[in-house]
This record gives structure tokens, C-alpha cells and sequence, in this order.
């Protein structure tokens, strides 16, 4: 506290009563209030980071690091700055100006000062005792115990030769009787090299298909089309119609959680006998030998949806083109 020596020669009652008041209220507010509102890890930024950063910032997720204890994040500060500053992360795609959705992980205005604040100010952490517990991940899943769980039926080998693969794949499946889904889970097998999944469901008919094994095991989709790649793969029935396919009931991608939606609302119906089929999965380039046995957890629901949904993609890459091209003018 600095010390001010003030001479008072003839001041009036009145102004002096003034003074005094004015110096107590500066000495009491005015070199505090700055320290007290800055944040701290404790009070704070801990429940922020929990919130919107370690769900994906944890051992066994994609991120490249971890965002759990303080140590973390005092670590990562000048990274953490440059990429919320910019919007970077967290990874957020949808304009939040324009509308929001349910746990969507992108900050607030209000949440991203309040963060960058805490980063100029040194990180402080606060009342150590007060630093909320971090959150707890069912080991494997984000849900909990799944009730199904389908492999890759044997690992992909990946060549250190720093290009991109795409492939497709079948996962088989057969159940005791025909049930309900409420979601997919892509548990990557090997986060530094898988970028993204789509998955979908080709469901048979009772004896349409007898041997769902039979086919490649592998299919290189930058070699050939998706019809040949189907034929390759032996997804036809024996009598060589085609069943039927669900589109896009599970994507992967760094950054996005799967949907489980509440209880009631969302899912599929799914026969006992059928396919995952992976198409596309993208390996991204890498300059060592690699494996991946990427896993897909199935969460069965008892009853059927009462508002069932089918999610499909328009584009390029989806089920129809966009006619006419949607052109945005520079």
C-alpha cells in the first residue's frame, strides 16, 4: 500500500470530511477490486474446461493432449489462447450467432473473455481446496456399458508412407431377435490416424443371406466405384437384390460426440441379421507402420421409438445432389 502525505493548511469542515471519505473508499475498493475480478481455475475456468475441453481433451479421446488439472492447462496457456482467440477450438462448425443446439461446446462471448482474462492474468488458481472434482468417462464409452459391441475383425495395417487412405469395410452381426437401437458409438482404435468414419446398416430379410462373411475384407475406394465396391464386398442377397440400407446411422469424426437421444425420440429398428458397413473410413497420413481395430458400441433401447428419425446427407458425398448448385457469391 503506498502512503500519501497530505498537508492540510485551512481546509473547511465540510471538504476535509470529504477527503477522508473519498481516501477510505479508494483504500478499501479501489486496489482490490481489480484482483477480485479476475477468475481462478477453482472458482471459475476448472468447471469451463470440464464442460467444453476435456470430453475430448482426456487420455484415450482424439485430442492431442490432456485438459483435466491445472498443471494442464498452465502447460498448454499460450496454445489454449491462440486457438480460442481464433475460434479454432473448441471445434464448433455451426454459426452460434444464428442458433444454438443442445450441448453444443462452443464458448460464449461472455465465457471466452472470462478465459482469456484468466490466461493474461498468469493463470491463478485460486482457493485449492475449492477446485470442483474433474468429471468421470465410463472406461470405453462415453455412455456407459454398451450392449453390443461389434470390431474390426482384425487390425488394418497402415503403411508409414504419409498418404491418405479411404476405405470400406463390412462388420457382420447377428442377434438372437430383432430389437431397437437408440445409437452407435465409434470408439477408434487408433486416434492418430483415424480422421473420420461414416457408418451404415444393411439390414437381411430371415434367409435372404445365409454367409454374411463371405467377400473382401477390404476395399480401397480410391480404386473403384461404390457398386463395384458392394459387389466386391458381397453385400447382395443370394438371389442378388440388394437389401435394405440405412444411411448414416453413425459418424466419427475428431471433435464430435455421437447423438443418444432422450429417451423415446431418435433410433433405428434392427433386424437380427445384417451389417455394419463402414463407408468411407479415413486414414490420415502417417509416417510409421500403424495398426487400427476401431470398435462400434450398440446401445439397445427395450421399446420401439416413439419418433423415429433417419439422419441423411445431401451433397457430393450424400444421398442426392444439390440441384440447382448452391453457389455463394463472393
Amino acid at each position: 500500500m503506498k502512503l500519501y502525505v497530505v498537508r492540510i493548511y485551512a481546509l473547511p469542515f465540510r471538504v476535509l470530511i470529504l477527503l477522508i471519505l473519498l481516501y477510505g473508499i479508494y483504500s478499501c475498493t479501489g486496489n482490490h477490486s481489480a484482483s477480485d475480478s479476475i477468475p481462478t481455475f477453482s472458482g471459475n475456468i476448472a468447471e469451463l474446461i470440464y464442460h467444453k475441453c476435456t470430453p475430448c481433451h482426456r487420455n484415450g479421446s482424439a485430442a492431442p493432449f490432456n485438459l483435466i488439472t491445472y498443471e494442464d492447462l498452465k502447460r498448454h496457456a499460450r496454445t489454449i489462447k491462440l486457438t480460442v482467440s481464433s475460434r479454432v477450438m473448441p471445434p464448433w462448425p455451426a454459426d452460434p450467432s444464428y442458433s444454438t443446439f443442445l450441448d453444443q461446446k462452443s464458448l460464449t462471448n461472455e465465457e471466452l473473455a472470462m478465459l482469456i482474462t484468466w490466461l493474461d492474468n498468469g493463470c491463478p488458481i485460486g482457493d485449492k481446496m475449492k477446485i470442483p472434482p474433474p468429471p468421470k468417462f465410463p472406461e470405453g464409452s462415453k455412455f456407459g456399458k454398451p450392449d453390443l459391441v461389434l470390431t474390426m475383425t482384425e487390425p488394418f495395417p497402415i503403411k508409414g508412407d504419409n498418404r491418405d487412405r479411404f476405405m470400406m469395410l463390412k462388420i457382420p452381426y447377428e442377434l438372437p431377435s430383432d430389437t431397437f437401437i437408440r445409437g452407435i458409438e465409434i470408439v477408434p482404435g487408433n486416434t492418430k490416424v483415424v480422421h473420420h468414419i461414416n457408418g451404415h446398416l444393411v439390414e437381411y430379410n430371415i434367409g435372404a443371406k445365409k454367409d454374411l462373411t463371405k467377400g473382401e475384407k477390404w476395399i480401397d475406394t480410391e480404386t473403384m466405384g461404390k457398386r463395384e465396391a458392394f459387389q466386391k464386398l458381397d453385400l447382395a442377397n443370394d438371389d442378388g437384390t440388394y437389401p435394405l440400407l440405412i444411411p448414416s446411422v453413425t459418424n466419427y469424426l475428431p471433435g464430435v460426440e455421437p447423438a443418444i437421444y432422450p429417451e423415446g425420440i431418435g433410433g433405428y429398428s434392427l433386424k437380427k441379421k445384417g451389417v455394419l458397413l463402414l463407408d468411407n473410413i479415413h486414414y490420415g497420413p502417417w509416417p510409421h507402420d500403424t495398426t487400427d481395430q476401431t470398435s462400434f458400441n450398440f446401445f439397445f433401447s427395450p421399446v420401439p421409438p416413439k419418433r423415429p428419425t433417419r439422419e441423411f446427407i445431401l451433397g457430393t458425398s450424400g444421398i442426392t445432389p444439390v440441384e440447382p448448385p448452391l453457389v455463394i457469391p463472393p
